[in-house]
């Protein structure tokens, strides 16, 4: 999946190419296509895994509710999770940056309907959780 994101996020989904995922993937094209209908099936599956790998972080990570007092340090903590993510799964940042270049001229997919539709509730549910419970009645930490 890794390697069909780099591509896909290199490339552009037009740009992309089935076959030269599949040879950097090390599968046989019979392989390939016994996964995948197509090189749109084999997006779709990319950005579902990209999905289900960013949920596991929202989930690991969706404390925000925990004791006002601890907010900040919470939130580092968060923010350090997120980047040994990155470091870790490289990949991400660049397909997160294609699929938001895509929005609008994406393929008609509803998995990418899916993968927009989360986001967009995802940044909506943090803000309103987040801010009234502890920003809103707390001072930002001093710079550090």
């Amino acid at each position: 999946m890794e390697i069909a994101a780099e591509e896909f996020s290199l490339k552009g989904f037009d740009g992309a190419s089935f076959n030269r995922i599949i040879e950097r993937a090390g599968l046989s094209k019979g392989a390939a296509y016994y996964y995948f209908d197509d090189k749109a099936d084999l997006f779709d599956t990319v950005i579902q895994f990209g999905l289900d790998q960013f949920t596991a972080f929202i989930d690991a990570t969706s404390d925000v509710d925990a004791d006002p007092e601890e907010f900040w340090e919470t939130t580092r903590a968060h923010v350090r999770t997120g980047l040994q993510l990155l470091r870790k799964q490289s990949w991400i940042v660049g397909f997160i940056r294609m699929l938001y270049s895509m929005h609008g001229s994406a393929p008609n997919s509803p998995v990418v309907k899916k993968a927009f539709d989360f986001g967009r509730l995802k940044t909506r549910s943090s803000s309103r959780r987040a801010t009234p419970r502890c920003c809103a009645h707390r001072p930002s930490p001093p710079n550090s």
